[in-house]
């Protein structure tokens, strides 16, 4: 979930639990848990609650959010599962993202963050990379250790 954090969104830092935490004020953690259950995302599950960080931008604020309990390392996709989170962010908790100059950065393109601006789907938004994502792949299959 760090990638996130150029939202402005709570990302586990102050708790025992930091980056597998997502959360924002004013958040619906049973409806964010939900919708992104629903979304049926590989290798992870969602489990609603409600976190004190005793330290960060979050501090001694009861945040809600979800938790992300990845059971299959193997086929979880870890910036699949940040694009979901912040759509789905976006649209149960609007008020809350705040678009930082640090989200261009971490994600290394505007793109993303104009996406999200314009409303578009994690669908749309994960398609737009998938040829550059393949590319990768196949240029990087010989030098890989491991599958």
């Amino acid at each position: 979930t760090g990638l996130l954090d150029g939202l402005g969104v709570f990302n586990g830092v102050g708790t025992t639990r930091p980056f597998f935490i997502a959360g924002a004020r004013g958040a619906d953690p049973e409806r964010l848990a939900a919708r992104l259950n629903a979304r049926d995302l590989p290798g992870v599950w969602f489990r609603a609650g409600y976190w004190q960080p005793f330290f960060g931008g979050f501090a001694h604020e009861t945040v809600p959010g979800v938790e992300l309990q990845i059971y299959d390392y193997h086929v979880y996709q870890g910036v699949p599962t940040a694009v979901e989170i912040a759509v789905a962010l976006r649209e149960l908790a609007p008020h809350a993202l705040r678009y930082q100059t640090a989200l261009d950065r971490d994600w290394g393109t505007s793109v993303f963050r104009r996406a999200l601006e314009a409303g578009d789907s994690a669908a749309q938004i994960l398609e737009r990379w998938s040829e550059a994502t393949e590319a990768f792949r196949s240029a990087a299959a010989p030098y890989r250790l491991y599958a």
